[in-house]
């Protein structure tokens, strides 16, 4: 699950918004987390984003993209997906998240 929030930040990182968009609605619909709550985190939560950004910045395969990434890009990109996340539940809902995680 915790890929899928990787997967929209990344595209995010890349400057794919309208991509991140439609994967985040794809996310939506088929009940996996396109916000940081559902991944049992919190924006105002600094440690625990802390923590998240730390380990997402040892991931091997962004050496592989074609900019530097850097802790400040991760955590950006984590908020806008938070951000972006939100809007899409306000567009297409989240019954599908719930259903499978009640």
């Amino acid at each position: 699950e915790m890929v899928a929030m990787g997967v929209t930040a990344q595209l995010l990182m890349e400057g794919e918004v309208g991509e991140a968009k439609r994967v985040a609605s794809f996310f939506a619909r088929v009940g996996l987390p396109i916000t940081l709550e559902q991944i049992g985190l919190s924006v105002g939560e600094t440690a625990n984003v802390d923590a998240v950004v730390e380990g997402a910045g040892s991931f091997e395969p962004f050496a592989n993209l074609p900019f530097a990434v850097t802790p400040e890009k991760i955590r950006a990109a984590m908020l806008a997906g938070d951000d972006l996340g939100r809007a899409v539940m306000a567009d297409v809902g989240d019954e599908s998240y719930r259903r499978l995680h009640a």
